[in-house]
């Protein structure tokens, strides 16, 4: 069965958050809704870190999704998307 998350695999560096969207969206179908919120924002900070990665952003070494995400708004010049990130973090750690 096709993943709406196939698109992921296109790239090499991508292809990692895959495995993690996939079992998310199984969760769903699950109806593990906690699961899936666990998952995405999962997803969701190593997106953040990727992100960092390819803007060339240094974080410390135990940087928190918190602190990630702190660092990076700064370079996202979408507001949407920073307050996305910032509501999944919110859930996932409900």
């Amino acid at each position: 069965m096709a993943s709406n998350f196939d698109f992921l695999k296109i790239d090499s560096e991508t292809a990692e958050l895959f495995a993690t969207a996939n079992m998310a969206e199984n969760n769903y179908t699950h109806k593990d809704y906690e699961g899936v919120l666990t998952k995405v924002r999962k997803v969701a900070e190593n997106t953040a870190h990727l992100f960092a990665e390819r803007m060339d952003i240094d974080f410390p070494t135990h940087t928190t999704f918190h602190n990630a995400l702190q660092t990076i708004k700064h370079h996202i010049d979408n507001k949407v998307i920073v307050d996305a990130f910032f509501d999944i973090k919110g859930h996932g750690n409900s």
